[in-house]
């Protein structure tokens, strides 16, 4: 509970100072402009209403806790592509019924799997389970909760969590417990969301959880893909920092519940599992592969024949790539020999594909920003100032690098849709050197299903959100997977609509006839 010395007047003002400056310091890849722009508004509220008090030191009743909640939340590692706060939803209205609406705290991201956040800071003895008009009570409004998520499709959570800043009371929360089957999670309770180790790629700085995946650079304009060794964002060491202020003992009382959401499409979910040597995904096999030695490393076979292939000194990145991707091979395995592939797969749609094999990312940009303007404009003809621009920035930021760091220890999915548009891109398009990449990275990816979840199904076709934007990366989705793109049109076009989908930026490459 805040004291009464964090309730005076001056206390309150800095505490919404230092809210603000969080809020700000929030990485637009984790969260929303439109979303830092209305948690700023709450605590201008906060200071507007302290502007008008007659000066005194006595506490003060005050909202900013609630703020500092949400922030909190956000502010963990695993929190990712917040698109809304403190939203009103509506569930369908079926004929002759009314309307009823609910409060969501937060819309994002948990783990990679889209979840509502609702946030209390009140004090636990006046959070009661019902009351006798039976309209109050957090019993009525787990109701309204479950009714909007279950009528919901585009902003549909698998998951509703429950923050309560202050704790809550027994009865409370063995109600919760026995009347909607809500389970209490450990993760909010401790300051956890900071690794307690150092690294040696950034002294001084706390290595934050592998989901933090994303960096703002050049206004905002791009989005860096990170690999865990740079996940060191300036917001975790400041909170370590002042660790020591006293202020660490602030959630001490946090208490957090997680009532799971019945999904339609979820009844058959079953997980891609790699069995001995081969991947399994429904009646799909994926080809087997011999682990062998050399220079004391495993490495499949396939890529040692692949790496036996790079005549191109470019291509030793290609290789890398390849390699990275095999290393969950060598993952052990349980006593049935299984290793279960949850939260390792990567979705990827044409663009990243085609930016895989292209040969601006494997060692052709430099010669192509040294052409002379004669010779570009009549190999590229109208798309030559797109090609140098491309080149260039390959040139700044490597791409297949940045990918490798993401693509380690996972497996590289894509659905049936993205496949055969590669593959006519690739005849069209690619010269001899792209058409071999093309070849050796489809052996290491595998094609499933196009199977997009119920709720990118549910998105509007718009100019930007097209039916085979919501195969591709709707099957991602399906398996919560991650899907590495270049098309930010279309990623846009859906946080407008409140949705949070799993992605992972890059920069784009063509395929040059390399």
């Amino acid at each position: 509970m805040n004291t009464e010395a964090e309730r005076t007047p001056e206390s309150v003002k800095r505490r919404c100072k230092t809210a603000e400056a969080q809020i700000q310091a929030l990485p637009t890849a984790k969260i929303t402009q439109s979303c830092k722009d209305r948690l700023v508004k709450l605590v201008q509220a906060e200071l507007n209403s302290l502007s008008r008090l007659p000066i005194s030191s006595d506490p003060i009743s005050t909202n900013i806790g609630y703020v500092e909640s949400i922030l909190y939340v956000v502010q963990q590692p695993v929190i990712s592509g917040v698109t809304c706060v403190c939203k009103t939803i509506q569930g369908e209205r079926p004929l002759n019924t009314e309307l009823r609406s609910t409060h969501v705290d937060i819309v994002g991201n948990f783990d990679g799997k889209p979840v509502w956040f609702v946030v209390s800071s009140r004090n636990p003895k006046y959070i009661s389970w019902s009351c006798k008009c039976n309209r109050k009570g957090l019993k009525a409004r787990l109701d309204l909760l479950l009714e909007a998520a279950l009528a919901t499709v585009i902003l549909q959570p698998i998951s509703i969590f429950l923050c309560f800043a202050h704790g809550i009371e027994e009865i409370v929360s063995q109600r919760l417990k026995e009347e909607f089957g809500a389970v209490e999670i450990l993760y909010f309770k401790q300051r956890n969301f900071v690794i307690q180790n150092k690294t040696e790629e950034c002294p001084g700085m706390q290595r934050t959880s592998q989901f933090n995946i994303f960096q703002d650079v050049e206004g905002g304009e791009w989005v860096n893909i990170l690999g865990i060794k740079e996940m060191c964002t300036e917001y975790a060491r400041n909170d370590y920092e002042s660790a020591d202020d006293g202020s660490s003992n602030r959630h001490q009382d946090w208490v957090t519940f997680e009532i799971k959401i019945d999904q339609e499409d979820s009844t058959d979910h079953k997980y891609p599992e790699y069995g001995t040597g081969k991947v399994i995904c429904g009646d799909m096999k994926f080809p087997e592969h011999t682990n062998i030695q050399e220079n004391g490393n495993n490495m499949s076979g396939l890529t040692l024949g692949l790496l036996e292939d790079c005549t191109l000194p470019s291509d030793k990145k290609f290789c890398s790539l390849l390699a990275a991707m095999d290393v969950v091979y060598d993952k052990p395995v349980d006593d049935k020999g299984i290793i279960s592939l949850k939260n390792r797969w990567i979705n990827l749609d044409t663009t990243a594909l085609v930016a895989l094999v292209s040969g601006l990312s494997n060692g052709s940009a430099k010669n192509l920003v040294e052409m002379s303007e004669q010779d570009i404009n009549k190999r590229f003809k109208n798309t030559a100032n797109f090609m140098r621009e491309q080149a260039e920035s390959e040139l700044e930021h490597p791409l297949v690098e940045d990918v490798i760091c993401v693509l380690e220890g996972k497996k590289a999915m894509i659905c049936d849709y993205a496949h055969e548009e590669f593959k006519n891109l690739i005849s069209m398009c690619s010269g001899p050197n792209e058409k071999r990449r093309a070849e050796c990275l489809l052996k290491r990816i595998l094609v499933v299903p196009n199977k997009p979840s119920v709720r990118v199904t549910g998105l509007p076709v718009t100019g930007k959100i097209k039916l085979k934007h919501k195969l591709i990366f709707g099957t991602g989705d399906h398996w919560e997977a991650p899907t590495l793109t270049a098309n930010m049109g279309f990623v846009r076009a859906v946080t407008q609509t409140g949705m949070s989908l799993l992605v992972l930026e890059h920069r784009p490459r063509a395929l040059i006839g390399e």
